[in-house]
């Protein structure tokens, strides 16, 4: 079905299929507009930059148990989500261009995700050094001597440094022993700073620590019994825990020494012996020094 005439002087007909086309009104599609992600982005980074830095500017801390460092880590999830939606957005904002310049742009784009890939594995390739590596084999094993030959109750002093803000992280396999054993230390894992008491506690012995001019002196020793404290370990990495000045400490006895590794059993008193482990002898040394 159809219709007809003479355009010209020519016949002319229309089929009703054609008539439909000409009947529907004109279709345009506009480019979208920028998603909700793309404007809310910017606004949730800015808040969390307040939050965390804010002292910069003489404003309060908002986010305490947080830093600039760590809201980077944070950043990596809703970076690749924002990442991903402005691509999108890219991408429909370009299929309105010729298909050369699109097959140019495509091959500018993927040249440049490969490059960045390739930095990225390259930069990740480096992640475990020497420098990340907190426990070595030979704190291992001392870490596993701990275990056998001290107290479930025992509480270990560790060496530590201030990580983020003011939270503290074990310089050397000390980190490890709470993890492995379940004894106590001085620097237990880092999620401790969610245990205000703890935090405290852990904040106070550390800035104590850091302060002591000479661990030889048998002052030092009776104020770590005075907090509870019954064995000193001291990793291959080290820190303020002086080895040297802990050896000439007459209120420490010398429980083990390995590779460059030592553990110390901070005396109960003079002339009283120090705790033994699990299944020993009394009368018996328990060491293993070399």
């Amino acid at each position: 079905m159809g219709i007809g005439g003479r355009v010209a002087g020519q016949p002319v007909s229309l089929s009703a299929s054609q008539l439909s086309a000409f009947s529907q009104p004109a279709h345009f599609s506009l480019p979208p507009c920028p998603p909700a992600p793309l404007l809310l982005y910017p606004a949730w980074l800015a808040l969390l930059a307040l939050g965390t830095a804010g002292s910069y500017l003489g404003l309060p801390i908002l986010l305490p148990t947080l830093n600039l460092n760590s809201v980077y880590i944070l950043l990596f999830v809703p970076q690749a989500m924002f990442l991903g939606t402005a691509v999108l957005a890219l991408q429909e904002l370009w299929r309105w261009r010729p298909w050369i310049a699109q097959t140019v742009g495509y091959v500018v784009v993927g040249g440049g995700l490969a490059a960045v890939l390739l930095h990225g594995l390259a930069q990740q390739a480096t992640v475990l050094n020497p420098t990340t590596l907190l426990a070595q084999p030979a704190e291992l094993a001392a870490i596993e001597w701990l275990a056998e030959n001290s107290p479930p109750t025992a509480k270990i002093g560790v060496s530590s440094w201030l990580w983020l803000g003011g939270t503290w992280a074990g310089t050397d396999g000390g980190a490890w022993i709470t993890p492995l054993t379940g004894r106590l230390t001085t620097t237990p894992p880092i999620d401790y700073i969610y245990d205000r008491p703890l935090a405290l506690a852990v904040r106070d012995f550390n800035l104590w620590a850091e302060g002591v001019a000479d661990w030889s002196d048998p002052a030092t020793a009776e104020h770590l019994r005075s907090l509870g404290i019954t064995h000193l370990f001291v990793g291959q990495r080290g820190g303020f825990l002086d080895p040297a000045e802990l050896g000439r400490n007459p209120a420490l006895t010398l429980r083990y020494a390995e590779e460059g590794v030592f553990i110390w059993e901070v005396s109960v008193g003079v002339g009283l012996v120090p705790t033994l482990g699990a299944g020993q002898p009394q009368g018996l040394p328990l060491q293993r020094v070399r």
